[in-house]
């Protein structure tokens, strides 16, 4: 583990899906930095894209890849996103401007947590932060320590 992921609520990464696209590209370059194959790396997208879907038809274009040991360790890379292993962060910072979106930020956040390192700090901030998170129900959907920064 390692590392800070900090983002805005209201940044298009991290509202729903685009975390897992987030996910997806770190997994993608934990890939490329693992298997160090300099000709693969212009196919990025297709790799990007194996990760996510697990279509055989996006590396089938990349020369000398199919049922080769760097198409097995992409098939790993799959399964981790599959199932929700991603990479860790010892810091998660996350702003929340507007509370009237309570249900997609605590969405977020909660799917953020996936990203949380074991012994991670998860941090909520922003301008509406202390009375969003009086609210016991909303306390009780994030369910984990929240230090407000």
């Amino acid at each position: 583990a390692g590392g800070c992921l900090i983002g805005s609520c209201l940044h298009k990464i991290l509202w729903g899906a685009d975390l897992k696209h987030l996910a997806a590209q770190l997994l993608c370059e934990e890939y490329l930095k693992e298997n160090n194959e300099q000709r693969i790396k212009r196919y990025y997208p297709n790799l990007l894209n194996y990760i996510k879907y697990g279509r055989i038809s996006d590396i089938d274009i990349i020369p000398e890849f199919i049922c080769t040991e760097l198409q097995i360790n992409l098939q790993f890379y799959h399964m981790r996103y599959v199932h929700k292993e991603y990479p860790k962060f010892d810091f998660i910072g996350v702003t929340t401007l507007f509370t009237f979106y309570w249900k997609k930020t605590v969405d977020t956040i909660n799917q953020a947590k996936r990203f949380l390192a074991e012994n991670g700090r998860f941090m909520v901030g922003g301008g509406s932060h202390p009375q969003f998170f009086q609210n016991k129900y909303l306390r009780k959907l994030v369910s984990i320590p929240i230090l407000a920064f």
